[in-house]
């Protein structure tokens, strides 16, 4: 029997769609993202230097991301697990 072998990728543009603003609260990462990335997650690699690129912070507690960036971070590390 042939093995069948699935190009599949990841597809995130519907949180370009639901975000017309361009940018995501770090506090609203888990939600948008559908639980695929946590807030704390978000920070510690942050802390690290691993973060999404382009955060900005408003005050000392509000961070927010580009939606762009949140979309190629997801899309740079999800994998497809045959």
């Amino acid at each position: 029997m042939p093995e069948t072998i699935f190009n599949l990728t990841p597809d995130f543009s519907h949180i370009v769609k639901n975000n017309p603003s361009g940018w995501i609260l770090r506090s609203d990462l888990t939600e948008k993202t559908g639980g695929l990335l946590h807030s704390r997650t978000a920070a510690n690699l942050d802390s690290q230097g691993e973060g999404i690129p382009g955060r900005i912070t408003m005050g000392k507690r509000k961070v927010a991301y580009p939606v762009q960036q949140v979309v190629n971070f997801l899309t740079a590390r999800c994998r497809v697990v045959a």
